[in-house]
C-alpha cells in the first residue's frame, strides 16, 4: 500500500458544523419574536427548517442541487450571488420566494400567521446565519500537524459562493492550497471526478491520497470509486444505512487522524 501523501477534506460537518450553526441562528432570529408572540422557540425553529426539507425538493432546480449538493438549509441563506450555471442564475431568482415561502409555512405550524412578520424574519435569518461558521475545537490543531506532512485539499458540494463564505467566515483561508467545489466544477460528490480534480492539482493520484469527510455516500463511497482510501468521521449527525460503503476507518472526531494515518505510513 503506498504511502499518504495529501490529505483531502470534506468542510460541512467535517470541519465546520453546519447543523449547530443552523440551528443556533435559528434560535436567534426567532427569540425576540417569540417572546412576543408567547410561542415556543424550540418548536417554532424546528417547524421551519423541517419546512425546509419538505419545501426544497419541489423547487424547479431540485435536480442540479442534488447533483452538486446544495441543501434545502442553505436555500435559506444562500443569495447565489456568483457562478453563471443556467439552474445557479434560476436559484438567485427563485431563492427569496422559496425563503418566504418556508417561514410562512413554518410558523404556521406554531399558530403564526403574519407576512409581514415573516418578511423581517426570513430577512434576518440571512445575516444570522451568515455570521455563524463554527470550526469543530479540534481542527486548528490538526490541521496545522497534517501541514507540516501531507498536501491537504478542500473538497466540498455547494454554491460557489456559499462554500467560500463559510471558509473565510471559519477563518480557514490559505490551509488548503487546493479547494474543490461541485458548484464551481459542475460536479458533485459523490463522482470520482471532483476527487481526481483535486488529486491532479496536488500533482498526485488516488493511491497517494486519503479522504476525510462525514458522509457514507458523498465522502465515503466517492472516495472509493476514485481509488482512494478513506476515513469517515462520524459525529452522529449523518444517518447511516446497512447498504453504506464501509471507509478504511472512522473516527469520532479529527483528534485521532494524525495517528491514524502515520500508522498507515509505517
Amino acid at each position: 500500500m503506498a504511502s499518504v501523501r495529501a490529505v483531502l477534506f470534506d468542510l460541512d460537518e467535517t470541519l465546520i458544523s453546519d447543523l449547530y450553526c443552523t440551528r443556533a441562528a435559528m434560535w436567534v432570529t426567532l427569540a425576540d419574536a417569540a417572546a412576543e408572540r408567547n410561542f415556543d422557540l424550540i418548536a417554532a425553529a424546528a417547524a421551519v427548517m423541517e419546512t425546509a426539507r419538505e419545501l426544497w425538493p419541489r423547487t424547479s432546480e431540485a435536480p442540479y442541487c442534488r447533483r452538486i449538493g446544495i441543501g434545502a438549509w442553505e436555500g435559506l441563506w444562500a443569495t447565489f450571488a456568483t457562478g453563471e450555471h443556467p439552474s445557479l442564475v434560476a436559484l438567485r431568482g427563485l431563492a427569496p420566494s422559496y425563503r418566504r415561502e418556508v417561514w410562512r409555512a413554518g410558523l404556521q405550524r406554531v399558530g403564526i400567521d403574519d407576512l409581514d412578520l415573516v418578511a423581517s424574519l426570513a430577512e434576518r435569518y440571512v445575516g444570522e446565519r451568515a455570521a455563524r461558521q463554527q470550526r469543530f475545537p479540534e481542527v486548528d490543531g490538526v490541521l496545522a500537524e497534517l501541514q507540516a506532512h501531507y498536501r491537504l485539499a478542500l473538497v466540498t458540494n455547494g454554491d460557489p459562493d456559499l462554500q467560500r463564505r463559510k471558509v473565510v467566515g471559519a477563518d480557514l483561508v490559505g490551509r488548503f492550497p487546493v479547494i474543490a467545489i461541485s458548484g464551481v466544477l459542475d460536479i458533485g460528490k459523490p463522482d470520482p471526478r471532483i476527487f481526481l480534480y483535486a488529486l491532479r492539482a496536488l500533482g498526485l493520484g488516488p493511491e497517494d491520497a486519503v479522504m476525510v469527510g462525514d458522509n457514507p455516500t458523498s465522502d465515503i463511497a466517492g472516495a472509493r470509486a476514485a481509488g482512494m482510501r478513506s476515513v469517515h468521521i462520524d459525529r452522529g449527525y449523518t444517518p447511516r444505512s446497512s447498504g453504506d460503503e464501509e471507509a478504511n476507518a472512522v473516527l469520532p472526531d479529527l483528534n485521532g487522524l494524525p495517528e491514524l494515518l502515520q500508522s498507515w505510513n509505517h
